[in-house]
């Protein structure tokens, strides 16, 4: 599984840089997949959890969130979690949450640094550093299963379960780029949209104003609507 999955996160991956290693190469194409989608997935999977805890109320909060009433569901837990004007809204989800401890901790800390442009900088560069390191672990271990024969080490199941997630996640991103509104009609293209894409991201991350309802929403990416069915 794990050759399979490099050889697959390779084989996506441009033609080589002129000068830089193969895993250099590699790591660097893949990053802007994994960073630009990394605030949107913990909104979205903290929005799941919230509505698999008690969809009746989780819904019955989210929807005092002032926002447009055309705004997804994943949008107003963003703005719950992220806005100043909220706090009174986060509080009543902490009492509501009683001994979900793990669950109201998540939703804590989680506000704390998207409210925060500074922390939330902080958050992506550390995860920059372990995304980096676990596909640098990756590549070492898929070396040393095809060339030394040798056992795989026991922390593999780990390294498959990341090596699975970050591939799903660039190829859905790159089916979502050819056939949205970017429609790119190479992987070229893709990759490099990608690229840009991040940088955009990273500048109006970077803006030193205030997070509101009209400026926040781009920490989403562009993460599927989370409905309440």
């Amino acid at each position: 599984q794990l050759v399979n999955i490099w050889t697959a996160l390779e084989t996506l991956t441009p033609a080589q840089r002129t000068g830089h290693s193969k895993i250099a190469n590699t790591t660097a194409a893949t990053l802007p997949f994994l960073l630009h989608a990394y605030t949107g997935r913990l909104v979205q999977q903290f929005t799941y959890d919230l509505l698999n805890w008690d969809k009746w109320r989780a819904k019955k909060l989210l929807h005092k969130v002032p926002c447009d009433p055309k705004t997804p569901m994943i949008g107003k837990s963003l703005r719950l979690l992220c806005l100043a004007e909220n706090d009174g809204l986060r509080i009543q989800l902490y009492e509501h949450l009683k001994d979900f401890h793990l669950l109201r901790y998540r939703g804590f800390r989680l506000s704390e640094a998207l409210s925060d442009r500074k922390k939330l900088r902080e958050l992506i560069a550390t995860h920059e550093k372990k995304v980096a390191w676990q596909i640098r672990r990756i590549y070492r271990t898929r070396n040393l299963i095809v060339h030394s024969g040798r056992n795989p080490p026991p922390y593999i199941d780990t390294l498959v379960e990341n090596g699975h997630d970050y591939l799903d996640t660039i190829i859905f991103e790159v089916m979502r780029i050819s056939c949205g509104a970017y429609s790119a009609t190479t992987i070229e293209q893709v990759f490099e949209i990608a690229k840009i894409r991040y940088q955009d991201f990273l500048r109006k991350l970077g803006q030193e104003v205030p997070f509101d309802r009209d400026n926040c929403s781009f920490l989403l990416g562009e993460r599927a609507e989370i409905t309440a069915e």
